[in-house]
């Protein structure tokens, strides 16, 4: 599935200017499953977890598990970040 420029740019923009609270999730870190639940719900798009890692990985964005807070790593959870930032 190819994704237009423009949904691109508003991924990007929306994970790295925005909230997930203004998204009313539960947490304010980014996670895979959410942006992909978001991905569904504003763009129609429907991905799986890993789809969305690659995709971030296309942005320059990551996940990291080690970055998670201690209760989403418990969960398997991980938390978006650029690459590179520790």
């Amino acid at each position: 599935m190819r994704i237009s420029a423009a949904k691109m740019k508003w991924l990007y923009e929306t994970v790295t200017g925005r909230n997930p609270l203004q998204f009313r999730f539960e947490f304010a870190l980014w996670t895979r499953e959410m942006i992909r639940i978001l991905l569904r719900e504003e763009l129609s798009l429907k991905l799986s977890a890993s789809s969305v890692g690659r995709l971030l990985r296309q942005l320059g964005l990551s996940c990291h598990l080690s970055y998670a807070p201690r209760r989403l790593a418990h969960e398997g959870g991980s938390v978006v970040n650029h690459l590179g930032t520790p």
